[in-house]
């Protein structure tokens, strides 16, 4: 644990170089995992939080608040082509939590969701991160840093896993064996529904869930 502290602190103090990031963060990992035969995706327990209210969260974050990555993915709706505010976005940890916070229901936003996704030291991952955070900061106003796309960390490790497609059913496919269920009726269903289906539970919470465990496999493919 002291040594996991000790690097935590180095690593806090490290410039904005991704390369330095991903080098350091993959130092953290080894220490957080060194005594585990491997970090096995889909063999721990998934814990879905579907939150629409402050008090809500506040079961959530204390889980969220020790985690350096986080998955992150996010929901909307469209008419006409038109984008309208994200109305779901999506939290995982390697751990196997997910919170899926219903930002269309909630009238203010806890500060802690605020600091974390503010936390340059809390790495986001996921594909086109970058651009879910600018949709998070455009229609609510909430910064996002530490944003690290996918797709960007994969061509870091060329020679180790062959991806058809670089988007995340194609990297969940070859990097972990996951067939992500990508349908049109799910993927453009109504995020904005009064109740979410099983159906979109299941679908938000994947997403998140395998950017992290994608992302953990990345690094570790590193050591």
């Amino acid at each position: 644990m002291a040594d996991q502290i000790s690097f935590i602190k180095h690593y806090n103090s490290m410039n904005s170089d991704n390369k330095q990031k991903l080098l350091g963060l993959a130092a953290y990992l080894y220490l957080r995992f060194k005594d585990t035969e491997k970090y096995k995706p889909y063999k721990r327990k998934k814990e879905i939080f579907l939150i629409d209210t402050v008090e809500g969260y506040q079961s959530f974050i204390n889980t969220v608040r020790i985690e350096k990555v986080l998955g992150l993915d996010c929901e909307w709706v469209s008419f006409s082509g038109k984008r309208r505010p994200v109305a779901l976005l999506q939290l995982a940890t390697q751990l196997g939590q997910c919170a899926l916070i219903r930002l269309d229901r909630m009238d203010s936003f806890p500060k802690s969701l605020q600091d974390i996704l503010a936390d340059k030291s809390i790495l986001k991952v996921g594909v086109a991160v970058k651009e879910d955070g600018k949709k998070l900061h455009l229609d609510y106003g909430l910064v996002v840093k530490g944003c690290v796309d996918l797709r960007h960390v994969l061509n870091r490790v060329r020679g180790i896993y062959t991806c058809h497609s670089k988007g995340l059913q194609g990297q969940a496919e070859s990097i972990l064996g996951v067939m992500l269920d990508k349908s049109n009726h799910i993927r453009c269903g109504d995020w904005e529904a009064d109740d979410l289906s099983q159906e979109q539970i299941e679908y938000a919470a994947n997403d998140a869930l395998v950017g992290v465990d994608i992302f953990m496999n990345l690094v570790l493919a590193k050591m």
